[in-house]
């Protein structure tokens, strides 16, 4: 059976064993019930996570700048990642991501990671880290339930 945990924006998945094993002949060879129908028909729906940094990482200044430096790692699922200075129309099943620093645009990656590198910063400050799905005119995927990963930190 497959559980879903949902976080504002994001679904973590725990598989557990049993009568699930895969091919529907073990379920009857086995006499187990097939699993329920996981809500959606199973579809993979386009989304961005996250992936760097996390709640384990402690978010610091740059000890040389005094900036805030931040590495940031994203994967798309359900959706073919086009650089976003190369797609030219929109095409269903492609797109890109942006990355906002308390909802100011920074940039639109031409890879699956970045780094942010901000002037301005003090301990003690409040940030909103976003990654956006967007179509290939830049266009927001809001459509999608996880079309955006947001991090919120607390620079130490």
């Amino acid at each position: 059976m497959t559980e879903l945990a949902r976080t504002p924006t994001r679904v973590l998945r725990t598989m557990t064993l049993g009568c699930a094993l895969g091919a529907a002949w073990l379920a009857t060879a086995t006499g187990c019930e097939p699993p329920p129908a996981v809500e959606g028909g199973g579809t993979m729906e386009p989304e961005v996570r996250l992936l760097y940094p996390d709640a384990d990482v402690p978010i610091t200044l740059d000890p040389v700048t005094g900036n805030l430096k931040l590495l940031i790692v994203v994967d798309l699922v359900g959706i073919t990642f086009n650089d976003p200075g190369l797609a030219e129309q929109i095409t269903d099943g492609e797109g890109h991501y942006h990355v906002s620093l308390n909802d100011v645009y920074i940039d639109a990656p031409p890879n699956l990671w970045y780094e942010i590198d901000e002037e301005g910063w003090s301990v003690g400050d409040a940030g909103k880290l976003t990654v956006s799905l967007q179509d290939n005119e830049h266009g927001d995927l809001d459509q999608y339930t996880l079309w955006q990963d947001i991090f919120e930190f607390t620079v130490q």
